[in-house]
């Protein structure tokens, strides 16, 4: 299981996981009506926090774009927990997962991991 990502992201039970579906459940309805009526919005609220945001941001996204893509992937590493069952590998999209070791096979993330964490929220 990768540890050190989860000071900053803990990884969701199920019950969040639940949650958070729950609570986006009315606004995925009502985007999937309007897109389907044929109707669309062009402007709205949430538009101009976008891009404020994006504008405040723009600096921070493009340092991870050219640096933080091939750094931040080595920093995943799997803990002392790890039993080798090779979930993480069996279940990541991008295939960025190999196992290295000798004895017991351990999780090692490659460059183009995608940082989804779908490895760590699967990991037993």
């Amino acid at each position: 299981m990768p540890s050190n990502w989860f000071i900053l992201h803990p990884i969701q039970g199920l019950e969040s996981q639940k949650a958070i579906i729950k609570r986006s459940e009315t606004n995925v309805a009502n985007f999937a009506t309007t897109i389907l009526s044929g109707n669309s919005v062009l402007f709205t609220l949430n538009n101009i926090y976008e891009l404020i945001m994006g504008a405040v941001l723009f600096q921070i996204s493009i340092g991870y774009l050219l640096i933080g893509r091939f750094s931040f992937a080595k920093l995943i590493f799997a803990n002392e927990n790890c039993n080798g069952c090779e979930i993480c590998k069996k279940n990541c999209f991008v295939n960025a997962i190999k196992l290295h070791g000798k004895t017991k096979k351990m999780p090692f993330w490659k460059y183009n991991c995608e940082s989804c964490m779908r490895c760590a929220s699967l990991c037993p």
